[in-house]
């Protein structure tokens, strides 16, 4: 649903730990979303994990 009406552009990783362990490992909830966006394209999986960030917390101009 979040995927169908915002796109992946506008979709980032976040967690909050370490609290969210009590509900799995980070190799447990990086598998499930790497499970999710299995059929997703290079560009869609790097603005899940990292471009969009990037944009939008301005860290371009830091990480060159």
């Amino acid at each position: 649903v979040v995927t169908e009406n915002f796109g992946p552009e506008r979709m980032m990783f976040g967690s909050d730990w370490p609290v969210c362990l009590l509900g799995g490992s980070y190799k447990e909830v990086v598998g499930i979303i790497e499970t999710l966006t299995g059929d997703w394209s290079v560009a869609e999986k790097e603005a899940l994990w990292s471009t969009t960030a990037i944009s939008a917390y301005r860290l371009g101009g830091l990480l060159s």
